[in-house]
């Protein structure tokens, strides 16, 4: 990929905060199925004004040359894991790459996700130590052909410019359930953040959602139905952008979404996500509703 463009670290030993930092992020096939867009949210971190910064990145069985990308670009900058062993199961991915760290506070990042100011992240370390865990940031989509519009020798600071103008907060509604799909706000894992003792105590992503959703939804509720205190990163101006792909849910998608739902019927409540966001569509306003008969969402 050549040279990092732009001056990744500038300002970056003006930072206020001292405490180490991990960011967790798993990936697989991205340089073949994302266009590496890995290579702009690791140099987007590095841009960040926190010095401690320890990336972990779980490779979940790539078969393309993301691993041997990301050594030749960014070399000890990043620890690069091998969770091959659970190859197609992120939860477990992002379990193990948890645990090969070893601050108060995880931050979760996907593989595609850029943060929009060189302070994002000392801003949400702010909000993250005075709760249990934080997400919801505002999360803009780049168009699909992104990887045309930046180039990879652009400075950070070009990079985010271009996509500010390029990216928009998508709104679009689930057909059957007639609401809102939630796709303009961050999930835990998308970019949120968890205290360790909270992650370990919970047991961290639940390993039995294999493939494609729905495991940092169950995350996010689990962690509501037993009481954790959290906040939303929007609140504070905080926004990512999403470089778009190409997605195969594939089969176990709606696996996924069944083993959800029979969660929360055996719990006899229904989780409003969108009421976790902050966002009602005169349905209420709480958290949870007593679980209906037959749920169509």
């Amino acid at each position: 990929m050549g040279r990092i463009g732009g001056t990744e670290r500038e300002g970056a030993h003006n930072s206020e905060l001292s405490m180490l930092i991990d960011v967790v992020i798993s990936t697989r096939n991205n340089e073949s199925e994302k266009k590496f867009s890995l290579y702009y949210v690791i140099r987007s971190l590095l841009s960040q004004n926190i010095d401690n910064i320890n990336i972990i990145i779980a490779d979940n069985g790539s078969f393309d040359k993301t691993k041997e990308n990301i050594r030749d670009t960014f070399g000890q900058k990043v620890n690069l894991i091998d969770t091959s062993g659970v190859s197609g199961n992120i939860s477990a991915s992002r379990n193990e790459a948890a645990r090969c760290g070893r601050s108060d506070l995880i931050f979760f990042l996907d593989d595609d996700t850029i943060l929009k100011h060189s302070n994002d992240l000392e801003k949400c370390v702010k909000v993250s130590m005075e709760v249990d865990f934080a997400c919801g940031a505002r999360r803009r989509w780049a168009p699909l052909a992104w990887p045309e519009l930046i180039r990879t020798d652009d400075p950070v600071n070009k990079v985010t410019s271009t996509l500010e103008c390029i990216s928009n907060e998508p709104i679009s509604i689930n057909r059957i359930s007639g609401k809102n799909i939630i796709d303009n706000r961050s999930y835990l894992a998308n970019f949120g953040s968890i205290k360790r003792t909270v992650f370990e105590s919970i047991r961290g992503f639940d390993e039995a959602y294999v493939g494609w959703g729905y495991q940092d939804t169950d995350l996010m509720w689990r962690l509501c139905v037993d009481g954790y205190k959290y906040d939303l990163f929007f609140k504070y101006d905080i926004e990512i952008f999403h470089l778009s792909h190409k997605v195969d849910k594939g089969a176990n998608y709606e696996v996924n979404r069944q083993r959800f739902l029979e969660k929360q019927r055996l719990d006899g409540r229904f989780f409003h996500t969108n009421h976790f966001f902050e966002i009602y569509e005169h349905d209420g306003y709480s958290l949870f509703s007593d679980f209906p008969s037959e749920n169509k969402s």
